[in-house]
């Protein structure tokens, strides 16, 4: 399965670590464009993606993350059942 959005965050504790404009999350893969990032916060373990959703967002946490220019990657750990 393949998803998509607008808007997500890295996270470290409930600091946000990188702010991002389009996702996609394909597998145990994310990625995503970055607005905004503090390298400090990225760099903090553990991290954890979080996709708002009307009710409760998504949450998961996120490995190997690396930043090429603008495209941030990472390995996310899906705890729950992606709603389709």
């Amino acid at each position: 399965m393949k998803y998509g959005g607008l808007v997500a965050e890295v996270r470290w504790v409930y600091y946000t670590a990188a702010t991002l404009g389009r996702w996609t999350l394909e597998g145990d893969v994310f990625s995503g464009r970055v607005v905004a990032a503090d390298a400090y916060r990225l760099q903090q373990r553990p991290l954890t993606v979080r996709i708002p959703k009307q009710g409760r967002p998504w949450e998961w946490p996120i490995a190997d993350v690396a930043i090429v220019g603008d495209h941030l990657t990472g390995h996310v750990t899906v705890t729950d059942q992606v709603p389709v």
